[in-house]
């Protein structure tokens, strides 16, 4: 596994990671650069598809165009995220995402600073499974807003 990249997102660049094909592509780029084409094929969706939400990311902001090589006339774009973990970047800031909530998952315990570096690699490798499986007919759209809120002994919160 690389190193992790942690991306400070805009409220505009979030909605666009509120798409589960969008959030398989940057998965499939996190590693190492590809074409469209041989992320549609990983993932088996069709080349147009990936093509538009890959312009849709980098226009966003999210991909970066790494190389740009010509072969048998035809230009192929090499694109890679840029990054793996992605936080807003305001604390502040109301997320907006439409639809019903399912379930709220709170948990309250104590760590060191190596602990929650561990612990958030921990959840992002998690969730990245789970956004990383194939679609089946019947699957639908789950979207997961997890904070961390670190509070200070005497139970404000803190800067970290």
């Amino acid at each position: 596994m690389g190193q992790r990249r942690l991306l400070s997102i805009s409220q505009e660049q979030f909605d666009l990671l509120s798409n589960a094909l969008r959030i398989r592509i940057m998965y499939a780029l996190k590693d190492r650069a590809r074409t469209a084409k041989q992320v549609a094929e990983e993932l088996g969706e069709s080349s147009g598809n990936v093509h538009y939400h890959i312009q849709k990311l980098f226009k966003g902001g999210l991909l970066d165009l790494v190389e740009s090589k010509e072969v048998s006339g035809i230009l192929e774009k090499y694109y890679q995220s840029k990054g793996d973990r992605f936080e807003l970047q305001s604390s502040d800031q109301e997320i907006h995402v439409e639809g019903k909530t399912k379930s709220r998952i709170l948990a309250n315990f104590k760590v060191t600073e190596a602990e929650l570096d561990l612990f958030m690699d921990e959840m992002s490798e998690f969730f990245s499974k789970w956004e990383r499986r194939n679609n089946s007919p019947d699957s639908f759209e789950v979207v997961i807003d997890s904070s961390v809120i670190i509070r200070s002994p005497d139970g404000g919160t803190c800067e970290k």
